[in-house]
């Protein structure tokens, strides 16, 4: 199943977070904003950034990735995407919050 990055449309493989090293090359200033403001929103549930082997926790970067799509980690040079324009994506994102895989699958039952 896949996610659809809300920038440019990208789909991109649940398993692919897996992957993403927030401390590689690549990193925008928009990435370490958003990893900033996500961890004072979290105050009251802290979250640790990294895993053992120093890569971002799959949990921060699939939220990084809800909120500035596939561009924030620097591998998609069309991202965003100015013709790209479903808002229904990131909707869906923020209806069910956490719930990565539910998203995946109202994306996949909904054609995207």
């Amino acid at each position: 199943m896949d996610l659809i990055c809300p920038k440019c449309g990208e789909p991109w493989d649940l398993d692919e977070f897996h992957e993403v090293s927030a401390w590689g090359s690549g990193r925008s200033k928009e990435f370490d904003e958003a990893l900033t403001k996500l961890f004072e929103n979290r105050a009251k549930k802290p979250v640790m950034q990294e895993n053992q082997h120093g890569l971002l926790r799959v949990e921060v970067a699939v939220d990084l990735f809800k909120r500035l799509g596939c561009g924030a980690f620097g591998w998609n040079s069309n991202c965003p995407d100015p013709k790209f324009n479903r808002p229904e994506i990131s909707a869906i994102y923020e209806i069910l919050g956490d719930d990565t895989d539910g998203a995946a699958a109202f994306l996949e039952d909904m054609g995207s």
